[in-house]
């Protein structure tokens, strides 16, 4: 799995091969296929340790963080940049999540768990001050969505901000989100009036 990650890392998920990939690890073949059916199979157990991994770390910063929706957002993200900073393949294994078709069923399920955390989080940050469920979800979606394209975007060194810049700027973008719910549910409540009325 280290020398897959490590493969990953220097040329993307597109140039795993069993016999590489045992030769970087030293071993014979057979020990990989004692674990693994495939390249795909060591892929998908690769990825799924470092999001479980991450998934930990979250999970830890937000039961360590005050109940105050911005401190806690900064913490998040503070935490998730330092995660992905710590073992520079993690950026690179992220960039692959938002491109490579292999992994892009684990990518559907990163959103969603991602979108449920914010969700959960909405829901006891602000309560019915945050809108309907539908609206909520809606909107955690669309932000989970974007931030995950932007963040690989910027450890693909296309968007020319700083760390400490994406962090402000990610913290304030998901702090204001939650502040316009109010308006989407007045947009869309003024959409289903106007329809009625046609």
């Amino acid at each position: 799995m280290e020398a897959a990650l490590d493969t990953v890392a220097e040329s993307g998920v597109g140039d795993l091969r069993v016999r590489a990939i045992s030769a970087r690890a030293r071993l014979n073949d057979r020990y990989f296929y004692e674990s693994f059916a495939d390249c795909h199979e060591l892929l998908l157990a690769v990825f799924d340790d470092e999001f479980t991994r991450a998934l930990t770390g979250i999970m830890a910063t937000l039961s360590e963080s005050p109940p105050d929706l911005r401190p806690r957002v900064r913490a998040i993200f503070e935490f998730a940049f330092a995660f992905l900073d710590e073992d520079p393949r993690r950026s690179r294994l992220l960039t692959e999540l938002q491109t490579a078709e292999a992994l892009a069923p684990r990518r559907h399920e990163v959103t969603d768990t991602l979108t449920d955390i914010m969700v959960g989080q909405v829901r006891e940050l602000l309560g019915a001050r945050a809108g309907t469920d539908d609206t909520v979800r809606l909107t955690s979606l669309t932000v989970i969505s974007g931030l995950l394209e932007l963040v690989a975007q910027w450890y693909r060194q296309q968007i020319d901000v700083d760390r400490s810049q994406m962090i402000e700027f990610t913290t304030a973008l998901v702090v204001t989100t939650t502040d316009i719910t109010g308006a989407l549910e007045r947009q869309l409540s003024q959409a289903v009036n106007d329809h009625s009325q046609e």
